[in-house]
């Protein structure tokens, strides 16, 4: 029996999410929802279309609900979906702060769920060979880690670079080169400091939980971002990331 999905957000990654599960035995794509009736011109015939996210959550048919949204309304749907009873995926990044994430964790440890975050990036062929270079010691001790882009194509679009929605480089792109390091090096974030860049005009700070640090960052004229954020590690590592 097939595991029934609805995909909430028809915008161009749930366009990608769409066209992936449709490829995988034992998944059908049974609900998709978006607030513009446009992005929904295209849903694939026999696939319901819902512009409430309410409708989609309650669909019956639906048992597990991806959440493609802008980033600020991952908790909402988050919540909403444990709370009907289905299991849950969401993309990055998970949520704006710690307490919205432990908002949806709770909710959905209550509710009894399953509920993870789409972190991709760890089975890409590139990052894959550097860790099994890392993992097998032929580089010996490693103290320095550096991982850099520019958004998707190059700079940030659309959403994305209104950091009411979609936090900025380091949130909406800087989660996938954090989570890949860190996933890398078993050891513990110890410190947060910043890297600065004479020629980028805005600075932004960011408080993170648990008596860490502040990471500190830049953002380059126009809509791309470079992020850097150093990241020493118990057992003297150092991890450099820059988008």
């Amino acid at each position: 029996m097939a595991l029934k999905f609805g995909i909430i957000g028809h915008g161009f990654m749930g366009h990608e999410h769409e066209k992936m599960l449709m490829n995988f035995d034992g998944i059908e794509v049974v609900a998709e929802c978006d607030i513009d009736p446009d992005q929904l011109k295209d849903v694939p015939e026999g696939v319901k279309s819902y512009e409430k996210a309410e409708d989609l959550i309650n669909d019956p048919d639906v048992e597990v609900v991806l959440v493609v949204a802008n980033n600020n309304q991952h908790k909402k749907l988050v919540i909403q979906a444990a709370e009907a009873g289905k299991d849950v995926i969401c993309e990055k990044p998970v949520a704006m702060s710690i307490e919205d994430l432990d908002e949806m964790k709770e909710a959905c440890d209550k509710a009894g769920i399953k509920f993870t975050v789409h972190h991709q990036r760890r089975f890409d062929p590139d990052f894959r060979t550097a860790k099994e270079v890392y993992d097998s010691g032929t580089l010996g001790k490693l103290y320095t880690i550096q991982s850099s882009l520019y958004g998707y194509n190059g700079n940030m679009h659309d959403w994305h670079v209104i950091p009411e929605e979609g936090g900025g480089m380091l949130y909406d792109w800087g989660v996938h080169l954090i989570d890949q390091m860190l996933w890398m090096i078993p050891d513990k974030v110890t410190t947060i400091g910043d890297r600065a860049f004479e020629y980028c005009f805005s600075l932004k700070t960011i408080a993170l939980p648990d008596g860490l640090k502040t990471i500190r960052y830049r953002t380059f004229y126009g809509c791309s971002g470079l992020t850097g954020v150093t990241i020493p590690i118990d057992g003297g590592f150092s991890a450099y990331s820059g988008v």
